[in-house]
Formats: structure tokens, C-alpha cells, sequence
């Protein structure tokens, strides 16, 4: 995404550019947690039910679900991985159930 919100900053004016490339980052970020938690979970959960990872994701995510949500979203971690994960761990129950 970087070279596409550098050319945003070219070849618009610097608030232009900046309410483009939010509403683009954010609008793309909510589609893709969306889709993947309300029409692709059931299958990726089937595909990943013996998953490792996907189980110790799930288990950071009971246990300090208020930690694990920063890390997750100020984390070096692939954008696609930051939106999609979250999404197929089942919803919590806890205060901190806005964070995560």
C-alpha cells in the first residue's frame, strides 16, 4: 500500500490526501475483517480446526485479549493477517470484548 498512498500524496493536496488514504485504509480494513468474520469463518475455521497456531491465537486471545488486540494492531504483522485472524477467533465475553 505504500507506493499507492505515496502517489495519493502526489497527486493530491496534503488533506485530500490524508482523508483518501484513511477512508481507503480503514474502509478496506472493515470490508476485509467483515467478510471474513460473517461469510468466510465457518469454512476457514473447518480448514483450520487441527491448526496449531490458529489454537494458541485463539488462547492469547481468551486469556489477555486487551494485550494480545494491541499487539495485533501495532504489531509488525502483514495487514492481511492483522484483519483476517482476529476475525475467526469467536467473539469474547469480557470487558475488554471492545478491544479486542
Amino acid at each position: 500500500t505504500t507506493p499507492i498512498e505515496t502517489a495519493a500524496g502526489m497527486a493530491f493536496p496534503f488533506r485530500t490526501a490524508v482523508l483518501l488514504s484513511s477512508i481507503g485504509k480503514i474502509g478496506g480494513a472493515l470490508l476485509q475483517y467483515v467478510a471474513t468474520k460473517y461469510l468466510l469463518s465457518s469454512y476457514a475455521r473447518r480448514k483450520m480446526k487441527n491448526n496449531d497456531w490458529m489454537d494458541k491465537i485463539r488462547g492469547s486471545f481468551r486469556h489477555h485479549p486487551y494485550g494480545v488486540a494491541l499487539i495485533w494492531r501495532f504489531g509488525p504483522l502483514p495487514e492481511f493477517v492483522k484483519n483476517v485472524c482476529p476475525a475467526l477467533v469467536p467473539a469474547l465475553r469480557t470487558r475488554y470484548q471492545t478491544a479486542a
